[in-house]
């Protein structure tokens, strides 16, 4: 069974522990590095108060009256999924940032914390329990990321300005069915909008003395026409759900992570070298100024070198990320996030013996560095010592419990041991911790053709192709799974249909796809488009290399009017 899977990437959730309070009870997202508190290095805690209700607000027109008449309806998703996207990017952020790791991340569970938080505010002070700003400075914390709702004026951004009208707070949906709009990508009209709103108040507290220091409201949204969405989906165009196909928590949770991501900095005042707003070469321009300035010494400008070798690294170009990093590190020997991206470099540039070192050194300067772990083990892996590799994943997920991606790679490393069955149980982890995981289905899928089960192999190329509808690798493994486990080719016309749009995203040249559509062609009982299609992977030279001896006997089958199956 062939499978397209995803590169490395960063860890998202933190694990969850009880914490007990006076006021109200609070859930420990992350567990506290090693720090003194009294050391004047600043360490932070983060808590956010969303909840578990989006509004959807359907726009009703007025007529000799200035009182909106909207409707708003809240509705429960039942989980604290947004409380958690939030507390992911304040994670990543920090951590992009270093800031020394964030000490702990809490989201409430007490009702009264929701349907009073505008209580917590007092003019620029946070009304918090002692008993919750005692609990944070235990953990270390000397300063509180606090994210609460906010109420303000509808303006839905359009693509030539804003309109809307009534009020929005929180999260949710701004739905215009009258609005006429027309589409510059395609000159078309269509009637009616959805716009996902993201208005919420983040707040920077001291707390030593319960003050906001910095904060900053974010009011965000845009319109996605009718015209846009009608392409892709006949669903119910009165409900977010029907109208993005089902998608509606996916797309509210990325822009409510990338407004928290682009509102961090600020906070932190680390706007000027670093910030999300900006790309690789801004970044790259900021910190230089920042570094050759002269303001900077110590630990800020060991943390400037560490920013321009992440953009560095996000240009690909890992010699001058490293020499940067050697500088950070050269600043401060003690700065574990220096050596674990430093390991980072080393393994885009496969020296996975330096890798493993620098991920080791960040690890013995921070024993609960649960991202040192998992880059590790994927360095153990890249040199095919899977033992070692499911060690370090493991010891990330204990100090992690929540870390999909560690679920996720040590499933890959069991399922290079043939240990399918282990495999299967951290990929159903990882999906259970993170049902919007495509990678993890994918690869669960893997391991269920492995084992000879066609259907739930279908199922879960459904589910990942389902979460992940544009990316070709995803499209291109239903469409082989559709083509060799189905005996009876009823899946042919969706085969060729997911196939085509595959190579359509790739521009045409990816030949492994290419193949992948002459298969469904022939599943179809098309074969001439079947051995056009065969032909032409087989005219990549890299291809005929790899793969060109079964590919030639697949066209053989095609040109004798039979289909492959595996």
């Amino acid at each position: 069974m062939r499978a397209h899977t995803s590169g490395r990437i960063g860890p998202r959730l933190g694990p969850i522990l009880a914490l007990g309070g006076s006021a109200a009870l609070l859930l420990w997202l992350c567990l506290p590095t090693a720090s003194n508190a009294d050391d004047g290095t600043r360490r932070y805690a983060a808590l956010s108060l969303i909840g578990e209700t989006m509004t959807v607000v359907a726009y009703v027109g007025s007529t000799g009256s200035q009182m909106s008449r909207n409707r708003s309806e809240p509705v429960s998703i039942g989980s604290r999924f947004f409380d958690i996207a939030t507390l992911n990017a304040v994670q990543l952020t920090l951590r992009d940032l270093d800031v020394r790791m964030p000490v702990a991340t809490y989201f409430g569970s007490s009702p009264s914390l929701f349907t009073e938080q505008h209580k917590l505010f007092d003019g620029r002070r946070v009304a918090l329990s002692q008993d919750l700003i005692a609990a944070m400075k235990k953990d270390g914390a000397t300063h509180l990321v606090i994210v609460t709702r906010h109420r303000g004026q509808a303006e839905i951004r359009m693509q030539d300005g804003h309109r809307g009208s009534g009020m929005l707070e929180g999260l949710g949906y701004y739905i215009d069915s009258n609005f006429e709009n027309m589409s510059y990508a395609t000159g078309g009209s269509a009637t009616g909008y959805i716009a996902p709103y993201v208005y919420l108040r983040v707040s920077l507290v001291d707390l030593a003395t319960s003050m906001i220091e910095r904060e900053r409201y974010i009011t965000s949204s845009r319109a996605i026409s009718a015209a846009s969405l009608a392409s892709k989906n006949a669903g119910n165009t009165d409900e977010p759900r029907g109208l993005l196909a089902g998608r509606h928590l996916s797309v509210l949770a990325d822009e409510l992570e990338g407004e928290i991501r682009r509102a961090m900095p600020y906070l932190l005042g680390e706007e000027s070298c670093g910030s999300d707003e900006v790309d690789a070469d801004g970044r790259i321009s900021d910190c230089t100024r920042a570094i050759s300035s002269g303001k900077l010494t110590g630990e800020p400008l060991a943390r400037a070198f560490r920013t321009r070798a992440a953009a560095w690294r996000s240009k690909r170009d890992a010699d001058r990320a490293i020499a940067d990093l050697n500088e950070a590190i050269r600043l401060d020997a003690r700065y574990a996030l220096a050596y674990d991206t430093r390991g980072n470099a080393w393994y885009e540039k496969r020296d996975f013996d330096r890798a493993i070192a620098d991920y080791g050194e960040a690890i013995r300067l921070n024993p609960q560095y649960a991202l040192a772990y998992f880059d590790r083990g994927n360095a153990w892996r890249a040199k095919r010592d899977n033992d070692r590799a499911i060690a370090d994943y493991s010891e990330a997920i204990r100090l992690n419990p929540q870390y999909v991606l560690a679920y996720n790679n040590r499933g890959n490393a069991w399922y290079d041991k043939r240990d399918h069955e282990r495999a299967i149980a951290d990929f159903s982890e990882a999906i259970q911790l993170n049902p919007r995981s495509a990678t993890a289905y994918d690869n669960r899928a893997r391991a269920w053709w492995a084992k000879g089960d066609r259907e739930r192999t279908l199922a879960d190329h459904e589910s990942a192709a389902r979460i992940d509808p544009d990316n070709p690798g995803r499209l291109n493994n239903l469409a082989w799974s559709l083509v060799v486990g189905d005996d009876k080719g009823k899946g042919a016309t969706r085969a060729v249909e997911h196939a085509r749009r595959a190579c359509e995203l790739t521009g045409w040249k990816e030949p492994e796809f290419i193949d992948t559509l002459a298969a469904a062609y022939a599943a179809a009982g098309d074969f001439p488009e079947a051995i056009r299609w065969q032909e032409k992977a087989l005219e990549d030279p890299k291809f005929a290399n790899s793969s060109g001896a079964a590919a030639r006997a697949r066209l053989a089958l095609y040109r004798a009017g039979k289909p492959y199956r595996e």
